[in-house]
Formats: C-alpha cells, structure tokens, sequence
C-alpha cells in the first residue's frame, strides 16, 4: 500500500522549486526516460 503521508510535503517543494524558475515541471515522462524503462524491461518499440 502507498501512503499519502508525504504527498503534501512534496507537491509544495515541487511548487517551490517551479516558483524559483530554475524548474519547469511537466505532467508525462521525458522520451530519455521512456526508453530507459523500454531498456530495463526489454521492450522493443520496432517489434
């Protein structure tokens, strides 16, 4: 089970940092990160 707990405390660090406009925060995965994970999991787009 997940918990909530540091849900909070996260979303107003994310908030904080954005606020600073050294970070741009997007919803979604960049495409580095989707094929680390078609790496990790062997998945191959191609196919």
């Amino acid at each position: 089970m997940i918990s909530s707990r540091g849900v909070r405390p996260g979303a107003k660090a994310a908030r904080r940092l954005a606020e600073t406009g050294l970070y741009e925060f997007e919803p979604g995965l960049t495409e580095a990160e989707f094929e680390r994970i078609e790496r990790a999991y062997g998945f191959d787009p191609e196919a």
